[in-house]
């Protein structure tokens, strides 16, 4: 018998768990993200990076660090966007990606290696150790949905008991955390705090952006489902957890209210927080679509239109999916919608 957040852990993070291989994210894996939909999602938030260096508020040898790079669709397309807007930052900047899993970490090296075939500093690490005095660009797309979390239900937490869920536990202390965000029933995540904590002391200055699907309040019901070959099924509707265990991907949404909480308690500044549509349209993305019609062409432009319309649609992952963003030594002003740093 295991608490639901030690079964989701072993599900997910174990040495053979499911995200111990490579292949899971595109059409011939088990969902899609945003990063496999458009290269135009990583150029975007490329986009956000340079225009801070641009205006004075990042440096020119900023640290570039992703979570949850997986197959690497992010950070080549970060990379290939930074080429074209801003050359001369592939020689002074350095990427940085955090993996747990060391053999997923092996492969993203080798991956990485050929692809800036030594031409660009980077570096996979388990932990961001040595950073302290380094300022940092830190992003994400989609991890916060695959941190470990309990299940509530009538003040009991789940277990997991022969492959059948069942609420029998009671935990006080995670009950009253539960309460503070309004959470009745549904999933209590854990792991933010300390994430978020982390992420503070890692670097001297930083700023971070994420994407993911969710809300900023508790929906006080059961979000949590399992991902398979781009099916989709309800983790209380299937009868049997065995036959999905470890070879299919659990989710579920993110309490925004919590993670941004998290953040602030930890010493982040809060910045932003609004759905994916407008964030990359903050972003640029609209502008770096009509420069690469300027330079590939009508036909190519139509193509890659239709993949950015996936990202921006509402009924696509333009109004499910938002973005929250932090800093660590940056004063945040607004001013008729639009972000302006200054130094502190």
């Amino acid at each position: 018998m295991l608490l639901f957040s030690e079964y989701i852990s072993k599900w997910l993070y174990d040495a053979d768990g499911y995200y111990s291989r490579i292949g899971q994210i595109g059409k011939s894996g088990d969902f899609i993200t945003s990063v496999s939909v458009s290269k135009f999602f990583g150029g975007a938030i490329a986009n956000k990076f340079v225009t801070l260096v641009l205006n004075g508020k990042l440096p020119k040898n900023s640290v570039i660090c992703e979570f949850g790079a997986n197959s690497l669709y992010a950070v080549k397309d970060f990379a290939s966007f930074v080429a074209g807007l801003y050359p001369e930052l592939l020689t002074t900047i350095e990427f940085l990606i955090v993996e747990k899993n060391p053999e997923v970490a092996k492969k993203q090296r080798v991956d990485l290696e050929d692809f800036f075939d030594g031409k660009v500093c980077f570096n996979v690490v388990e932990e961001i150790t040595g950073y302290e005095d380094r300022v940092a660009f830190v992003y994400a797309n989609e991890i916060f949905d695959a941190f470990s979390c309990e299940l509530l239900y009538n003040g009991r937490f789940a277990v997991v008991n022969g492959g059948k869920i069942e609420f029998c536990e009671q935990i006080p202390t995670l009950l009253q955390k539960a309460s503070s965000y309004g959470i009745q029933k549904g999933e209590v995540a854990l792991g933010y705090e300390e994430f978020a904590t982390t992420l503070y002391n890692a670097f001297t200055k930083s700023y971070f952006v994420t994407f993911d699907y969710g809300q900023d309040f508790a929906r006080n019901d059961f979000s949590v489902r399992v991902y398979r070959e781009h099916q989709t099924y309800p983790l209380f509707e299937l009868t049997d957890l065995a036959g999905y265990f470890k070879n299919s991907d659990i989710t579920y949404d993110v309490n925004f209210a919590h993670l941004k909480n998290s953040f602030t308690e930890s010493g982040f500044s809060f910045v932003d927080y609004k759905n994916q549509m407008s964030a990359l349209v903050d972003f640029g993305i609209t502008e770096l679509l009509e420069r690469y019609m300027e330079k590939a062409g009508a036909d190519a432009y139509r193509a890659e239109a239709a993949k950015v319309s996936r990202l921006l649609s509402p009924s696509g992952f333009g109004e499910r999916f938002k973005m929250v963003s932090f800093s660590k030594g940056v004063t945040v002003l607004r001013m008729e919608g639009k972000i302006i740093f200054t130094e502190k």
